[in-house]
C-alpha cells in the first residue's frame, strides 16, 4: 500500500493501493524490457467519520489556493496552484468531479481550467 511518486523536489510517498497497483503493472512490464513511463496523476482518498476525502495530484508549495464550495456541508474542492498550473485538488462530496480530474490532469492544466471544470459540474 505503500509507493513514490516522482517529483522535482525528489520521490515523494503516495500511500495508497491503486497507485500502488499502477505502478506495480509498469513496474512488471519494464522488469520484461517494455519500457514504460508511469506518468498518472497521483491520488488517494480516505474516510473519517463517515465523509470521504480525495486527492489528486501533488503540491509541496503552492502560491495559489481557491476552495470552493461548503466546508460545513462537507461538499467543496480545493485548488492549489503554482505558477499558474493546477498542482494538486482535494475534495469532498464532489466524487464525479474528482473522478474528471483524474482524466483531465493528466495533461497540464491551469487552476482557471480546474475552476471551470467546477463551475460546468455546479452548472
Amino acid at each position: 500500500d505503500i509507493a513514490s511518486y516522482p517529483t522535482q523536489q525528489g520521490p515523494q510517498r503516495i500511500e495508497h493501493y491503486r497507485v500502488a497497483h499502477q505502478q506495480g503493472r509498469i513496474a512488471a512490464l519494464n522488469m520484461l524490457g517494455k519500457r514504460e513511463l508511469y506518468d498518472r496523476v497521483p491520488f488517494f482518498w480516505t474516510a473519517h467519520y463517515g465523509t470521504r476525502y480525495e486527492y489528486l495530484g501533488h503540491a509541496t508549495e503552492w502560491d495559489e489556493f481557491h476552495l470552493l464550495g461548503s466546508l460545513p456541508d462537507k461538499r467543496f474542492i480545493a485548488f492549489y496552484g503554482q505558477q499558474g498550473r493546477l498542482a494538486a485538488v482535494c475534495s469532498a462530496g464532489m466524487y464525479t468531479l474528482t473522478a474528471a480530474l483524474v482524466e483531465h490532469m493528466q495533461q497540464p492544466m491551469t487552476v482557471a481550467q480546474g475552476i471551470a471544470l467546477f463551475e460546468d459540474y455546479q452548472g
